[in-house]
């Protein structure tokens, strides 16, 4: 049936309806010797009638045709088979449920046919209609997934521009805080400098101080060393000599003792 691979170029690319083994698969019945009573009867590879009278022939299968109408499902079947998991890893599960029930309907009118309760016109009226039926729904499919397909990518980029905003916000945040880890450290270091030179003033100024005070005592007793003449202390006067006692003097004093 054609729009198998038709839809599945739409959404996948033109390469992989031609690249399902099911294709080759399908396209070879037409030349299978074993179906060649019912050619020119109906399409063994392609849902299009060869010619507008196949839609006129009301006649019904014979035996001999209904065991051929037979085999051709069980082959279509095969050929389905042979692409299943190639499909499964290339199109999406909407468009493969599309085409298993496309087949499952395919393969009822066929039964009704191969059974002479339909006959050639009505089974290829029936194909067409399942085909348009199908070709109408994997449209509709396609355009959702391509919808899909595209708000996805939308919500990536916008994911993948809100993970470049969330990054450069951390890097700025990074940078911030390093600055301020940095400034932290110049300020401390500021800090036990300042302490430091306060301290050395400090040290500094008492001993200017303690210089100071001596340079003015040392300047105090050049003074005093200098004065003419030099000072002395009075010398006290001479205590009496008692009378009638025996004394003697010893430095500023008398000492007595009695006779």
């Amino acid at each position: 049936m054609r729009w198998d691979w038709l839809i599945a170029a739409l959404v996948c690319g033109p390469g992989y309806a031609q690249q399902d083994p099911a294709a080759a698969c399908l396209h070879s019945l037409a030349d299978d010797d074993r179906f060649a009573v019912l050619a020119g009867r109906l399409a063994l590879a392609d849902a299009h009638p060869g010619t507008p009278g196949v839609l006129a022939d009301r006649s019904v299968p014979g035996p001999l045709e209904s065991r051929a109408i037979a085999d051709w499902v069980d082959a279509r079947g095969a050929c389905i088979a042979s692409g299943a998991q190639f499909r499964q890893q290339h199109y999406p599960p909407q468009l493969r449920a599309i085409e298993h029930a496309a087949e499952a309907r395919l393969a009822t009118a066929a039964a009704a046919l191969a059974d002479r309760r339909l006959d050639f016109a009505g089974f290829n009226a029936r194909r067409l209609e399942i085909e348009e039926d199908v070709a109408s729904r994997w449209t509709a499919a396609v355009r959702d997934l391509r919808q899909q397909r595209q708000m996805s990518g939308q919500g990536q980029r916008q994911a993948e521009w809100l993970a470049r905003q969330q990054s450069g916000q951390q890097a700025r945040q990074r940078e911030q805080e390093a600055a301020l880890a940095a400034g932290r450290r110049d300020a401390d270091r500021r800090q036990a400098a300042n302490a430091q030179m306060e301290q050395a003033r400090a040290v500094a100024a008492q001993s200017r101080s303690r210089d100071a005070l001596a340079r003015r005592q040392a300047s105090a007793q050049q003074l005093l060393n200098g004065t003419y003449p030099p000072y002395q202390y009075p010398v006290p006067p001479p205590v009496p000599l008692p009378s009638g006692s025996n004394c003697h003097p010893a430095a500023v004093t008398w000492i007595c003792t009695s006779r």
